[in-house]
């Protein structure tokens, strides 16, 4: 069947519902833009599954018995969790069907996707179903919450070819075991450039020949887009894309294509020809080239061949035998290396006329058939020429009535000049809507409706098929949207919004202004990192864990941003979907106290009001210089007890051993430095500095984390002549702390530092990561580390706690300020006074903290101990030997949850004779593994990094199915008294203070196995 070029238009641009046209015999010959985007190709056919079919079946059966024009199959079509509404309308001239799919909308469902896959390229490749409903659940579930991504780890533990997905940041979200092997990574180094032709193009990419083992693979990367079309992800699998022959199911396609065409093999045989040359004088089955086309067309056709083009229009003539045809052709060639292909694509006008007999009541169907309102109007009179039933009772009017009227006639006379000199109304005739425009009914009630056009030939006139959409309703319901966000964003309550596992989606404006936390930092946190570590488990239980579709109302404490302990009320209401599922959550929280004002704008956290030297900040700091010291003793004694000849395991413990000592003495510099400048009698020693005298000495305290971080320290503008009074020695702990801290934040490779006059009374250094501006991203973060708790700042950027107290401190006792906007993409200034003025610094009286004296290890010589002719042996006495043999060690397998790489390695190397070992840093890294297999037994590190500590991870692992039982031990570097009860108490089978060393491993596996 042929699709007239006008009706063509109406049914791909005018209609906005999925159509389709099929045969008696359930083939698709025509869909529409509609259908096309929303039913994915999958073999060249649509993926719609059978019970699409069926339901088809079951309207042109009731059309059959009943002699019907149309009817409504009463099952609803269900595709990607949606509902559709079939319509199925006899064509009756030409034996086929018009078929029509509306959505049925829910009103619960309310989290659209994130991000879009462009199927229609992918599934040109990549043919195997289970992949292709893997895309759709990466489709459905990025970004990945940790349950959706064991999810989607376990569905790729059954492709064992290489699969991965990596973020924009070049970060591995998930890879499997085949991606992660040396061959394929080798080998995949070799298509970065591909990866950034997919960034830039936003398209899909095949390498032929990207997997080492099998050469017979490619490999597939395309883009996961955001709906503003920015790249969020790059997808990377290893395929076997199968060769892309002209099988029968591809022949049906072509014979059935709208346009004449032929195809000729590498045989120079016609392969087939579409039906409008079924009228041909002879068959034309087989026939080789050579009997059907003039000579001279032959050459053309071997030139072609012969050639490096892929397209070309030619002039072609056909012998009389079969056709009088002279007409310029398109030749293209398609196929694969194996089986090559010319398609000659002819100019349509040589069969217009078998399109208008094909197509003659068309326009009729469409009237009649669609679900909404369609009148078509002369466009030299504006007069009616016809309207279908649904037009009728939306204005109102009798059919004689409105075929006497014309387009006007349903405007107010205030409206007509608006219409008249409207440019979109007059342009738009492709289909698109416009509007909305303000209609009369015949009452003279006022509709808005939305209007697409499209200029056709109807009954010899030139007319305008018109569609038009009543959206009064919707309308109406915009603007109760408008007055409820409005209501909710002044609310003084603070609301939350989740997705179904308690992960922050939206929050309003009161969480901001009551709680002090900024919009982007919490989103996508969990709820739970609103509450007291107290109170997670029974919310997380009680609410998203309970299953329970109806509200609840739970007492419980929230959390500024300081780390204040507010009692409140949180109402928590389940938002459920079509199938009654529950999907997010809405959370109120209803205060019981007023916080402390929460920040509205810059405000520096003071170290000026310090009055004592708080037990919490003293037990973390312990526990920084505890942790270095640790991983030092145990690298120390495995190098003790080493063999004499070092391994490569013992020279990485003592380049470990190297930096810890390091860091350790760094740590110890903050907290000298800072004890110092909070004592009640600290001095500052003031003299005269010219900045460029200060260069060199920054340059060196910075050289290693520049290094390390591979981001260089440049240079701006500086003024040579600047100078100012003021501490030496502390101006420069400040600028190298700042520094060290940007060049840990910025994500660019370089950071620029200037210096010049500010104004009469005040210099500036200013500090970018671009050259003409900061990017916001460091802007944000300098900001953040002078008012944003320091428990998450070294979270976010690995700064220690004293290098943010320190930095806070210097600022305020060198009379320093800051200057930015975080609006422009200015730099980020350091204020410093040309005099300094002792007036302006006011000291608080807080108690002194001594520090303990160290001092570098000195080489002594070497200490004699003097010969003894007799030794006198002590009695033996029996000490118990831990039994390894008892437990054989070589059957246990173990999971050890650690975010430090060091404890990790001394782990490894302390308890190497174990079956196996796996590592995680965290609750997000452990639930993929404990649910992939069963471990004997788990480590796990109370102080851990991220969103869930040791506690909360241990919660969550005993609720997974085997693992009530499974002993779990603690571990920590500072422990207070009662620490071990209080674990023991939480659900750890033992606790073992670090450093984690093989007789205190073994010793608790005694206890906990035995």
């Amino acid at each position: 069947m042929q699709i007239k070029e006008s009706t063509y238009n109406i049914l791909n641009n005018a209609v906005s519902y999925p159509a389709f046209i099929v045969d008696s015999e359930l083939n698709i010959l025509y869909k529409n833009n509609s259908a096309e985007k929303l039913f994915k190709s999958d073999n060249g056919n649509l993926v719609l599954g059978n019970n699409f079919y069926s339901l088809i079946q079951k309207g042109i059966d009731y059309l059959s018995r009943q002699k019907s024009e149309s009817y409504d199959i009463e099952d609803y079509f269900l595709f990607e969790n949606k509902n559709y509404q079939i319509t199925v309308v006899n064509i009756e001239e030409d034996q086929n069907y018009l078929v029509y799919l509306r959505q049925v909308l829910s009103e619960n469902k309310i989290n659209p996707k994130q991000i879009k896959i462009n199927f229609d390229e992918v599934s040109d490749f990549v043919k195997d179903k289970n992949l292709l409903d893997i895309f759709n659940f990466i489709e459905e579930n990025y970004p990945f919450t940790i349950i959706s991504k064991a999810k989607l780890k376990k569905e790729l533990s059954n492709y064992k070819l290489p699969f991965s997905i990596k973020d924009i940041r070049e970060k591995y979200i998930i890879a499997n075991e085949a991606y992660l092997s040396e061959k394929f990574k080798t080998d995949e180094q070799q298509t970065i450039d591909f990866e950034n032709y997919i960034r830039t193009n936003k398209k899909l990419l095949v390498v032929e020949g990207a997997y080492l083992e099998e050469k017979d693979l490619s490999l597939v990367k395309f883009p996961l887009l955001n709906f503003d079309n920015q790249l969020e992800a790059i997808v990377s699998l290893a395929y076997k894309i199968p060769d892309l022959e002209v099988s029968t199911f591809h022949q049906e396609i072509l014979l059935k294509f709208p346009y004449p065409l032929m195809l000729i093999n590498n045989e120079n045989k016609l392969e087939l020809v579409t039906e409008h040359f079924y009228n041909s004088k002879k068959d034309l089955k087989d026939i080789s080239v050579n009997d059907f086309f003039s000579k001279e067309t032959i050459k053309k056709i071997q030139l072609f061949w012969n050639s490096d083009l892929l397209e070309e229009r030619n002039f072609i003539e056909i012998v009389p035998d079969y056709f009088e045809i002279s007409e310029k052709v398109s030749f293209y060639k398609v196929g694969t290396e194996k089986k090559k292909y010319i398609l000659l694509l002819f100019d349509s006008r040589l069969f217009n006329q078998s399109q208008i007999e094909a197509n003659k009541n068309m326009y009729d169907v469409i009237m009649h058939t669609s679900p909404e309102a369609i009148f078509i109007y002369d466009i030299d009179n504006l007069r009616f020429l016809e309207v279908n039933a649904i037009a009728l009772k939306m204005y109102g009017y009798t059919r004689d009535e409105f075929l006497q009227m014309d387009l006007t006639d349903l405007y107010a006379p205030e409206d007509i000049q608006t219409l008249i000199e409207n440019a979109k109304f007059k342009s738009t005739t492709n289909g698109e809507f416009s509007g909305p425009w303000r209609h009369k009914t015949k009452n003279g009630k006022s509709v808005l409706v939305e209007m697409s056009k499209s200029t056709i030939d109807f009954k010899g006139k030139k007319a305008h098929f018109n569609i038009i959409k009543d959206v009064t309703p919707q309308l109406e319901r915009e603007k109760e949207i408008q007055l409820f966000k409005a209501t909710f964003e002044s609310t003084s309550d603070p609301i939350v919004l989740t997705d179904k596992d308690g992960f922050i989606t939206y929050v309003n404006k009161s969480v901001v202004n009551n709680l002090g936390y900024r919009y982007d930092d919490i989103i996508g946190k969990s709820i739970l990192s609103l509450v007291t570590d107290g109170e997670r488990a029974s919310i997380n239980s009680s609410i998203f864990h309970s299953n329970e579709k109806e509200g609840k109302r739970i007492k419980s404490k929230v959390k500024t941003y300081t780390n204040e302990e507010i009692p409140a009320e949180i109402n928590a209401f389940p938002i459920v979907n079509y199938e009654g599922e529950i999907e997010s959550f809405n959370l109120t929280i209803n205060l019981k106290q007023e916080p402390k004002e929460a920040k509205k704008e810059l405000k520096l956290v003071s170290e000026n009001k310090i009055q004592s030297y708080d037990t919490s900040f003293l037990s973390n700091l312990f526990h920084e210089l505890l942790t270095p010291i640790n991983v030092i003793i145990g690298f120390a004694q495995e190098l003790i007890e080493s063999v004499d000849n070092p391994d490569k395991d013992q020279l990485e413990a003592s380049q470990i051993i190297q930096e810890n000592h390091k860091n350790l003495m760094l740590l110890m510099d903050s907290a000298a430095e800072y004890a110092s400048l909070i004592a009640d009698n600290f001095k500052l020693s003031k003299s005269d500095i010219r900045f460029v005298d200060l260069i060199h000495d920054i340059e060196d305290s910075v050289k290693k984390v520049s290094k390390d971080e591979k981001t260089e320290l440049t240079y701006g503008k500086i003024s040579s002549s600047l100078e100012f009074n003021t501490d030496r020695q502390r101006l420069l702990s400040f600028l190298n702390l700042i520094l060290t801290i940007a060049i840990k934040i910025t994500k660019n490779d370089k950071i620029f530092l200037s210096a010049s006059k500010f104004d009469s009374d005040n210099a500036y250094i200013s500090i970018r990561d671009e050259k003409n501006g900061i990017t916001p991203h460091l802007l944000s973060g300098l900001e953040k580390i002078f008012t944003e708790d320091e428990n998450e700042l070294k979270r976010k950027y690995g700064v220690s706690r004293f290098g943010i107290r320190l930095v806070r401190r210097l600022l305020d006792v060198l009379n320093l300020g800051l200057d930015f906007d975080s609006s422009a993409n200015d730099d980020f200034k350091i204020i410093v006074p040309f005099e300094f003025s002792s007036e302006n610094f006011v000291k608080e009286k807080i108690d002194t903290i001594p520090i303990p004296k160290y001092e570098e290890v000195k080489k002594e010589k070497p200490i004699e101990i003097p010969k003894v002719e007799k030794v006198i042996e002590p009695a033996k006495t029996e000490i118990p030997q831990v039994e390894e043999k008892a437990l054989d060690l070589s059957q246990l397998e173990c999971l050890y949850v650690e975010d430090q790489f060091e404890s990790q390695t001394l782990f490894k190397v302390q308890m190497k004779d174990l079956k196996s070992i796996s590592y995680a840093t965290g609750l997000e890294d452990a639930l993929p593994l404990i649910k992939s297999k069963k471990f004997d037994f788990i480590i796990l590190d109370i102080n851990l990094k991220g969103e869930y500590n040791g506690l909360d991870t241990l919660r969550f692992i005993r609720q997974i199915p085997g693992y009530q039982d499974v002993p779990i031990v603690a571990v920590t570097a500072y422990v207070l008294p009662g620490d071990k009860d209080n674990f023991i108490a939480a659900g750890f089978n033992d606790f073992i203070s670090k450093p984690v060393l093989r007789d205190k491993i073994l010793d608790s596996l005694n206890r906990v196995l035995a």
